[in-house]
């Protein structure tokens, strides 16, 4: 699998743009500004990563992740943050039926972990707000063209565990 970043736009409708390393005129035909100096800093943690089932993912996912935003439509949604995009050090997968995103921030004083599951062609996206101890807090659905919406978490608490089981195994099996 590859480790690509993640870039979420949303803008009216939702789209997702992975890129392994884009050159500065693709970066421009796609929207999508240059790397900044900001991108060269870790995202800081400000509340140490210590305890639950999901501790050890999101440890792992900080440490090989990288700078991204979640963006301010979707960050709104998740709530996040309001009307701004919302900083995390995301760790990207890209298999052949869906690629998964593992994102870890502690802007709110705590630690909130998103997981996103998207489709191949990047259409739809579903994304769970969870903590390390793993109880799925909310949950937010998006497709392209038609925008996002929040989900009640009963009905995606299985598919939650799934991706939750996955982050824990992939992230034990994975050196820090």
């Amino acid at each position: 699998m590859k480790f690509v970043r993640l870039t979420l736009i949303a803008s009216g409708c939702i789209a997702a743009l992975i890129s392994a390393n884009l050159s500065l005129a693709q970066e421009q035909q796609t929207g999508v500004p240059p790397a900044t100096a900001a991108q060269d800093t870790k995202v800081k943690l400000y509340v140490p990563i210590t305890d639950g089932p999901l501790a050890r993912a999101a440890s792992v996912a900080y440490e090989k992740g990288e700078n991204q935003v979640i963006g301010s439509y979707l960050a709104g949604l998740l709530g996040l943050a309001s009307h701004e995009d919302f900083p995390v050090r995301q760790w990207l997968m890209i298999g052949e039926e869906k690629r998964r995103s593992i994102s870890v921030s502690t802007d709110r004083g705590h630690i909130d972990i998103v997981f996103a599951s998207m489709d191949v062609g990047m259409t739809r996206v579903i994304l769970y707000l969870t903590s390390p101890k793993g109880v799925l807090e909310k949950a937010v659905y998006a497709e392209k063209g038609k925008g996002g919406h929040q989900v009640p978490s009963f009905t995606v608490q299985d598919q939650f565990e799934k991706e939750k089981q996955f982050w824990i195994q992939y992230t034990n099996d994975t050196p820090k």
